[in-house]
């Protein structure tokens, strides 16, 4: 497992290299060109908020020669979230009074004293309600660098063509998990939720991804392809389907910005 590990890591990294290669990549040094691929790619996407997009490209790749025969066969991964959580404690309510904040507005962050929230509007809304006023500009800019998150959970959302599906799957979630875990060790899972939705069309989607990107030197302009390559299709709906793009740079971003694409899409 630990050699199969090892030379699935070595050919992810040649293929990132042969990426960076071809948008002339360097290193910050210059003496260095691609450097660690993978750390760059991966600094790329946690800067972006899409630090799991790396592993949900390796898990597709995997999905139908190392999974389970019975989840290859009725399920495909969708994405991978990452649920957070803000717990008003002790610690954050010291931070306000240092801050020097207004009585009203630290009385109403005690209150909320062991509350926790899933998003920054939810425990704005309930600080607003418990102040019985609107929070200022200053107390808002203030929440901004109090206010931290902590990962909780990371899920692991397939589609499946049938709601039967989702409960067999539900029964064995710990086993699919471990053998993830498995095939994966640097992505850490801790729940698996499933979306009923068209399978056959999630397959062909990136069934067609991976003949885009074959070709994308070709149905490009040099501009486009040096700068960025396919990552998958968003399908907004049936007759409606977004690609995201891997981009090199802010630079390459900018300037594809400056591209629509109406005579190359």
């Amino acid at each position: 497992m630990i050699m199969l590990s090892l030379a699935q890591e070595n050919k992810d990294r040649n293929l990132v290299n042969q990426f960076l290669r071809s948008i002339q990549y360097q290193g910050a040094s210059g003496r260095k060109p691609y450097g660690d691929a993978l750390s760059i790619l991966r600094a790329i996407f946690e800067a972006s908020g899409q630090q799991h997009l790396l592993y949900l490209v390796k898990l597709r790749k995997l999905w139908f020669d190392k999974i389970d025969s019975f989840l290859a066969r009725n399920a495909y991964p969708r994405n991978i979230s990452v649920l957070r959580q803000f717990t008003v404690n002790t610690d954050f309510i010291q931070e306000l009074t240092r801050a020097n904040v207004l009585p009203d507005f630290l009385q109403a962050a005690e209150k909320l004293n062991g509350k926790s929230f899933k998003r920054s509007v939810h425990f704005s809304a309930q600080l607003q309600k418990k102040l019985k006023r609107l929070l200022t500009s200053d107390e808002t800019e203030l929440l901004k660098h109090k206010v931290r998150f902590k990962a909780q959970q990371t899920i692991l959302h397939l589609t499946v063509y049938d709601g039967s599906i989702t409960q067999a799957l539900r029964f064995e979630t710990e086993a699919y998990l471990r053998m993830l875990h498995r095939l994966l060790p640097e992505l850490k899972l801790d729940n698996i939720r499933c979306h009923v939705g068209d399978l056959g069309q999630s397959q062909y989607d990136q069934s067609q991804v991976a003949l885009l990107a074959k070709d994308w030197h070709l149905v490009t302009p040099e501009e486009v392809h040096q700068n960025c390559m396919p990552a998958f299709l968003h399908r907004v709906s049936r007759g409606q389907a977004v690609l995201v793009l891997y981009v090199s740079s802010q630079q390459g971003l900018e300037l594809l910005k400056r591209t629509p694409g109406a005579d190359w899409l």
